[in-house]
């Protein structure tokens, strides 16, 4: 079975929160989880309710940079394979035919084969559900995979638990978030969807001025240096999609 094909684009900044000392211990488990199945790079993301499931990076083996894997992920990853995310338990993987890991992926029982995620020639994505109303994915790639179907579904658990303690503090987190208005939260989902202000200003029925200082409004509130550092930390605190 296929979930979809990667297509590679252009590249997606993304801001990251401080890495505040809560988030360690998930971080530290993550780092552990890769290494134990022999990844080299993980990118663990929300996936928004929304029509178009868009993706949110949350930690990465970069953290709190943001990894490569992760902006490839944000900008290409199939709309299949993130569907799949939110309507299944089951594991997807990938690999090169001559890669070490393919059959070891190909023994497991329960996953599913997708095509290649970006330049990685193997690697695994594991759906994650928390609260019946969160979803997100684990993504894994590296040069080589030490899997069978025990240490993978121990592997999947653990990442599960992970992803509901990793959303519990975000919740938390965000009765600490800056208060932005109905108006500035709806000029930068639309700043996000690429419109310029007059776009914006038009589509709202505000003038320009008044468009433009909604956004300095919610750029001076989210600390970002511009209003697209404030549509990407926005994006990342799960306050617009």
């Amino acid at each position: 079975m296929y979930l979809g094909s990667f297509h590679s684009g252009t590249r997606f900044s993304i801001a990251t929160p401080a890495a505040t000392a809560a988030y360690m211990p998930i971080l530290a488990e993550l780092l552990e989880l890769s290494e134990d199945l022999g990844a080299s790079d993980f990118s663990l993301l929300s996936v928004t309710s929304g029509r178009t499931g868009k993706l949110i990076p949350l930690m990465d083996s970069a953290y709190p940079d943001a990894a490569s894997l992760s902006q490839q992920l944000v900008s290409d990853a199939p709309a299949a394979l993130v569907r799949h995310t939110m309507s299944s338990t089951i594991i997807a993987w990938w690999a090169a035919s001559d890669h070490p890991a393919a059959t070891r992926f190909e023994r497991l029982r329960w996953a599913a084969q997708t095509t290649p995620l970006g330049k990685s020639r193997a690697g695994l994505v594991m759906p994650l559900h928390a609260n019946r109303a969160d979803y997100g994915m684990l993504v894994l790639t590296g040069p080589d995979f030490s899997v069978d179907d025990e240490r993978l579904a121990s592997a999947h658990m653990q990442a599960l638990d992970l992803f509901g303690r990793l959303i519990a503090l975000r919740v938390k987190d965000a009765d600490g978030q800056p208060k932005l208005s109905r108006r500035e939260l709806e000029c930068l989902r639309l700043t996000a969807e690429g419109q310029t202000s007059e776009e914006i200003a038009a589509g709202l029925g505000l003038s320009i001025h008044t468009a433009n200082t909604y956004l300095g409004n919610a750029t001076q509130k989210l600390d970002a240096v511009n209003r697209m550092h404030a549509v990407a930390k926005a994006l990342r605190l799960g306050l617009i999609d």
